[in-house]
């Protein structure tokens, strides 16, 4: 009996050590972080941005704030003629980032954001309609993971921008569902 109890022990340590392993080579420390990064935001490595790095970014822009309250998965700020949304999920990383910019009867706009990000990031992974067309988008993907999604919509004109990493959002949505069901 005692031999088996010695065995179960191994087991668990194994698995212990195993699960720290994997632990570890999902959570890359935070100098392999920024060396993967590539994404920016106000001056911050999105892959690596906690909650503080981007109100502390956000602090130096000449945006308001609306809201920040550490117990809502989201911070909004307004500047001008555009809202900044970031969602966060439990443990305080960037999950995503929505500008929604006023309808504008100026064109330029969706066409300069277009050739900005596209300067950063390369041409887009996917286009869909003309700069013309009432509703048309544009998506890049990026070395670290994010997904980049401009669009303008049909019925409002309004111009959206969005950065998000899909792995991290599909966390959130889970927990968040998981809790409605509580």
């Amino acid at each position: 009996m005692n031999k088996n109890n010695n065995l179960w022990h191994v087991f668990i340590v194994l698995l212990t050590l195993s699960f720290a392993s994997s632990v570890a080579q999902a959570e890359p420390s935070r100098d392999e972080c920024l060396q993967r990064a590539s994404t920016e935001l106000f001056g911050v490595k999105l892959l690596c941005a906690s909650r503080a790095e981007l109100r502390a970014a956000m602090g130096k822009t000449k945006a308001r704030v609306v809201r920040e309250i550490d117990r809502t998965g989201s911070d909004v700020y307004q500047s001008g003629d555009y809202i900044v949304v970031v969602l966060f999920y439990h443990s305080d990383k960037f999950v995503g980032a929505k500008y929604t910019y006023k309808k504008s009867e100026k064109q330029p706009k969706y066409i300069n954001l277009v050739k900005v990000l596209t300067r950063r990031y390369g041409e887009p992974k996917s286009s869909q309609g003309g700069v013309d067309d009432k509703s048309v988008s544009r998506e890049w993907h990026t070395k670290d993971g994010a997904s980049i999604k401009l669009y303008r919509q049909s019925n409002s004109g309004v111009i959206n921008l969005a950065y998000f990493f899909s792995d991290r959002r599909k966390v959130m949505v889970q927990e968040q569902k998981a809790a409605q069901k509580r």
